[in-house]
């Protein structure tokens, strides 16, 4: 559930101490992450982060998790950072990350839910038809992100990604 509160670290670490078990952070600040993994002191508390923007940073310093948006359009691309990141080789994972944050910032060119309806049809799938009050993307706006997806090798009918790149 979506609350838009905040919580601080020191009201983190309380909860956790009266039984909560994990939290997801989606606040997209990577030290405010941090301070909930110093405060929070509960054995196998689990730390998720929301969003694959901060994944290595976050999944470097302790998160057992990253909720990847991307992952909703583009799966075995979000698979092989993750596995890049599991060899731990930072250089690596680094440019995998830069590579995450460009794709994530294509994909933030039109709502949400239009985007990825319109992803998953430059990749030759059919997710059936937007309901109201959502509208499909402006043409312009689809080409470009065709465009630029082609240009990472992220679409398979264009360049055809190729995991370890």
């Amino acid at each position: 559930m979506k609350s838009g509160n905040e919580i601080s670290a020191d009201v983190l670490a309380v909860l956790a101490d009266e039984g909560l078990s994990g939290v997801k952070d989606s606040s997209f600040d990577l030290v405010n992450f941090y301070m909930y993994l110093l405060k929070v002191q509960k054995p196998n508390f689990g730390f998720i982060i929301g969003t694959e923007a901060i994944a290595a940073a976050a999944l470097d310093a302790g998160a057992s998790g990253v909720i990847s948006g991307l992952a909703n359009v583009f799966p075995e691309f979000m698979v092989d950072f993750y596995e890049t990141w599991k060899k731990g080789n930072p250089l690596e994972t680094g440019k995998k990350q830069l590579k995450v944050v460009k794709a994530r910032a294509i994909l933030k060119y039109a709502p949400t839910l239009p985007m990825t309806y319109a992803v998953l049809r430059m990749r030759s799938m059919n997710p059936g038809y937007l309901r109201a009050p959502h509208q499909e993307i402006p043409k312009a706006i689809y080409d470009r992100a065709e465009e630029e997806f082609k240009e990472m090798g992220l679409l398979w009918h264009a360049t055809f990604y190729k995991q370890g790149e």
